[in-house]
């Protein structure tokens, strides 16, 4: 049974939509996901539809490419809206939401970056047949809902200084897609984590002040409970962890850059890109070429975002890719499995034959992942092939 289908019953057996969106959470690849979802319940009307966004303009610039993931973020959204029985999902393309002003060479990017998405949302809608529609955050900026959402922000807020812009768009762009389509549940992603981000929703409703990178952007989350207080339904949020990039990148402030966006990149060389000639296997190394431990796990979990990728594809547009999956991965998974067993039955976790039987248990989790590359990338290049934007 897919989970898509184990979701469809769930419904069914008529426990809250909130319920049956967790189940969905931890069933899916992304196992570690928390979803928050209050007002959501069966006996209460439910989302006219889904909606989510994505980006084309990162904190140093525009984007410079589509990842592949962005498939991902597209079905995910779907799988959402599927398995609460929802039949449509508004997708918001944002081109000119960004952290600051940008150059014209860079606007010009960014407005390429736009187009892709749309054209992309408009090929995986063609072969998926569910409802999906993009929308442009400056289309959305022109009708009378976003202005009437700007001026309770400037009653309550006063003119958003430059560096709250960017949140506080992003929220009355939400909130006018919510008022126009009845699209008041938000797929979105944590850069932060996974139960860190059912916590973001009550800061961020309560007015206060989140922690990271949003510093500035206290005013802006008092706007969000204000406009939120004038609905008669609140926006509700389900989350799904960032993509992993595939190499290990220093940032000027020291962090190590592992999460990154799904949907956009300031290094293409760091990612699998939707265009035309892309290889993934240059990009996507055998974990066993690579030399930094904690690099390695990084590919490895990578390995296990791909695969739960191709099994959204597999729900969602089911005559894409083969489904066929060599014995020796359910082979491997057994071991492992007897393996981890063997491990629990140590009351203390040292010795040599403990430490032996962890030498193990890493050899096989690496024989596993090199395995699973080797199946993913003749499906990589097929979606590649199929969903090219560039």
């Amino acid at each position: 049974m897919t989970l898509g289908a184990a979701g469809r019953l769930a419904v069914a057996a008529s426990p809250t939509a909130s319920q049956v969106l967790h189940l969905w959470a931890k069933g899916r690849f992304l196992r570690e996901l928390e979803s928050r979802l209050e007002p959501l319940s069966m006996g209460e009307s439910m989302p006219e539809a889904v909606c989510y966004g994505v980006g084309c303009v990162t904190s140093r610039g525009a984007s410079l490419g589509v990842p592949l993931e962005t498939v991902g973020t597209h079905l995910l959204a779907i799988d959402a809206a599927v398995t609460l029985g929802i039949t449509k999902a508004k997708c918001l393309v944002g081109k000119h939401m960004s952290f600051g002003a940008l150059p014209a060479a860079e606007r010009a990017e960014a407005r390429r970056r736009a187009n892709e998405h749309f054209n992309l949302v408009d090929r995986i809608q063609q072969w998926s047949g569910f409802d999906l529609e993009a929308l442009f955050d400056s289309t959305l900026k022109r009708t009378d809902q976003f202005r009437a959402q700007e001026e309770s922000f400037i009653r309550h807020c006063g003119v958003p200084r430059p560096e709250l812009w960017y949140f506080a768009y992003q929220f009355l762009h939400f909130e006018t897609i919510a008022q126009m389509y009845g699209a008041w549940l938000k797929v979105g992603w944590s850069m932060m984590g996974n139960r860190e981000a059912s916590k973001i929703v009550e800061q961020f409703r309560a007015g206060q002040l989140p922690h990271g990178r949003c510093e500035a952007a206290h005013d802006s989350f008092t706007l969000a409970q204000e406009c939120a207080r004038s609905r008669e339904e609140r926006i509700s949020f389900v989350y799904f962890p960032a993509a992993l990039s595939l190499t290990r990148r220093t940032q000027p402030d020291g962090r190590v850059s592992i999460s990154v966006a799904p949907y956009s990149t300031s290094f293409p060389e760091d990612r699998i890109l939707l265009r035309r000639g892309e290889q993934p296997a240059r990009k996507f190394p055998d974990p066993r070429t690579v030399a930094c431990p904690h690099l390695q796990r990084q590919i490895v979990d990578a390995g296990e975002r791909f695969r739960g990728l191709v099994e959204l594809v597999h729900d969602h547009i089911p005559n894409l890719l083969d489904r066929t999956e060599p014995g020796g991965l359910r082979l491997l998974d057994r071991e492992i499995e007897e393996q981890q067993e063997e491990l629990g039955k140590f009351r203390v976790q040292v010795g040599l034959k403990y430490q032996q039987g962890l030498r193990n248990l890493r050899a096989l989790r690496l024989e596993r992942a090199v395995l699973l590359r080797e199946m993913l990338l003749p499906q990589l290049a097929r979606l590649i092939e199929t969903f090219a934007v560039s």
